[in-house]
Parts: C-alpha cells; structure tokens; sequence
C-alpha cells in the first residue's frame, strides 16, 4: 500500500518564467512559476499521504523559492542532490531518502519530468510516474490505488 508521495519540483510544480525581470507582478519576480494543476494536485494528496521532495536544485534557490511559493508548506522535508552527494540519476539519492526518513520504497511514488530520473528511482524500487502533464499524472495515480478517479 502506497503511503508516500516524491514530488521533484521542476518542470512538476514549477515552471520556468519567462516573464522574470519583466513584470511588477510578485510572482513573476521568481524564475519559476507555478503550475496550478499540479500544486492542486499536491494539495489534494497531503490530505491523505505523507509529501515529500526531492530535487537537484541548489539550497540557494531552495531557500529563494521557499518563501515565494506557499506550497512548500506542504512537504514534510525535501532532499536535494547537495544534501545526499548524488544526483537525481544515481539510484544512491533514493537509498539515501528512503534511509533517512525510514520509508520503504515499495509504499513510496516518486514523480519527476524526467526520464533518466524514474529510471534511478525504479532501480532503487520506488513506484514512479513519468510526469507529462498533471491530468496524466493523476491517471496514473489512478491505476496505483493513490487516488479514486482522476
């Protein structure tokens, strides 16, 4: 049974801005924006499961984006690449998350853009969703018991 859900941030929650430096918008001062489907998604699932980060951006940009963007409210912690000594693409950051909040991968999902990424994740026997867009993102949830219907 799947208690977890792994969130990576980028190109997941957040986007790329590309209205940065152009705007007077609050929002628009950051380099990421979010994707609203996503962040509702992320909301409706902390509800019921424990929500979790991992990410290859740097503590800097953590630090910066924290404060912006009240969804980070939500995760119980977020592992970045820095912190573990391996990147997202080595099954080694999986060890090290699932050792340090003592979780077992089989109830864990870990969602990320990339390809290479779900790869690692699979070797270290998480449940993974490739994330394409969040309406299939939550199809896939669907089929792995997470959630009722998408």
């Amino acid at each position: 049974m799947i208690h977890t859900i792994i969130f990576d941030i980028g190109n997941v929650l957040l986007e790329s801005n590309p209205t940065y430096h152009f705007s007077l918008d609050p929002e628009a001062q950051s380099v990421y924006r979010i994707i609203p489907e996503s962040v509702a998604l992320l909301n409706k699932l902390s509800a019921d499961y424990l929500i979790y980060a991992i990410t290859d951006a740097s503590p800097e940009v953590l630090n910066q984006e924290w404060s912006t963007f009240e969804f980070y409210q939500k995760f119980r912690n977020i592992v970045t690449s820095t912190e573990a000594k391996y990147p997202k693409s080595n099954p080694q950051l999986f060890k090290y998350f699932l050792e340090k909040h003592q979780l077992i991968a089989e109830e864990c999902v870990f969602i990320d853009d990339r390809f290479d990424n779900i790869e690692s994740a699979k070797k270290a026997h998480l449940n993974t969703i490739l994330f394409t867009t969040p309406h299939s993102c939550q199809i896939e949830l669907v089929k792995l018991g997470v959630l009722k219907n998408a």
